[in-house]
């Protein structure tokens, strides 16, 4: 059987020993995804993207914090943010 991106039913068993045999206690059953399924395509055509840049010299001490704010361009509605570099 060839393994694919798919669910697939796993039976598993272990025991103290390698010897083959029946495991009562540890055993079990289970359905998974062996291989990672590839991301679905991503549409883009639909978000609209704002950057923000700025250029700034990080000061040469042990520890800086630097807080700017910026206005967002007027949207007709509530807007989610989904990404943020």
């Amino acid at each position: 059987m060839r393994l694919q991106v798919d669910t697939l039913n796993v039976i598993w068993s272990y025991g103290e020993t390698d010897e083959i045999q029946y495991h009562g206690v540890h055993r079990g059953a289970a359905a998974s995804n062996i291989l990672d399924p590839l991301p679905p395509p991503l549409d883009m055509s639909g978000i609209d993207i704002w950057n923000i840049s700025r250029k700034m010299v990080m000061p040469e001490v042990d520890t800086s914090y630097w807080c700017t704010i910026h206005r967002q361009p007027e949207f007709p509605s509530d807007q989610f943010v989904v990404g943020v570099l």
